[in-house]
């Protein structure tokens, strides 16, 4: 199945389960089903990355089914930003004999440059937008991280605060220089998502500094208003 088949599958899947919804055309399924089609439907080069993104999104729908959460449209983000990233690596080392591949920024687009409205919708009708993105280091909703990139003062949250991690190379820290692992902090409770080798990233909330919740489960901070 190309890009262009998965488009015309998932428009088709997604009226077949809206009919299906108890809870009528607005129901609660069919509001994330939507979200969760559109995301990958608007997606920049979306055609490009196919073969990067189609195995997360299956994965994003299967996960839905045992844990019903609401759309995410932050982790979605990053969690695409990531599969891109190891498609544009796995493609840099099968051209090159050195083992010297050049840093890849994660954070280097935010979300309105990953997403670009498409001349044909997924769905028109009463949905709302997905939520504007979240900063893994401030709390605060509208830019990513990469926006504290090079910044001339310590980050600090809305309430003047000081962040607890804090950022060198592009790359989270935590105050005792430990490296925070991303993929863990925007939805995983475990090392099911990550890539990197035990112990070797920092599995805590990157907004206080817990190994008992990951900075997505809003835990430790409210969801800051869109």
């Amino acid at each position: 199945m190309d890009c262009s088949e998965w488009t015309e599958a998932a428009e088709n899947y997604f009226k077949f389960q809206q009919s299906r919804d108890h809870e009528g055309d607005n129901g609660r399924f069919s509001t994330w089903l939507f979200h969760h089609f559109e995301f990958f439907q608007k997606c920049k080069e979306r055609i490009k990355y196919y073969s990067a993104w189609k195995v997360l999104e299956r994965q994003l729908r299967q996960e839905y089914r045992s844990n019903p959460e609401p759309f995410d449209g932050t982790a979605y983000y990053f969690l695409y930003m990531q599969a891109c990233t190891s498609h544009n690596l796995e493609a840099k080392f099968a051209k090159i004999s050195t083992p010297l591949v050049p840093r890849v920024n994660r954070f280097s687009a935010a979300p309105s440059s990953v997403t670009a409205h498409s001349s044909r919708p997924f769905r028109t009708g009463d949905k709302k937008t997905s939520s504007p993105p979240c900063c893994l280091l401030c709390t605060e909703r509208g830019h990513a991280i990469d926006k504290h990139f090079g910044a001339s003062k310590p980050s600090a949250f809305a309430d003047g605060k000081p962040t607890w991690a804090h950022i060198h190379d592009h790359e989270l820290f935590s105050p005792g220089k430990q490296q925070i692992c991303i993929p863990f902090n925007v939805r995983r409770s475990d090392r099911s998502g990550c890539s990197h080798a035990k112990d070797v990233r920092l599995h805590a909330c990157s907004w206080c500094g817990s190994s008992s919740h990951y900075a997505f489960s809003y835990t430790c901070r409210s969801r800051s208003s869109p």
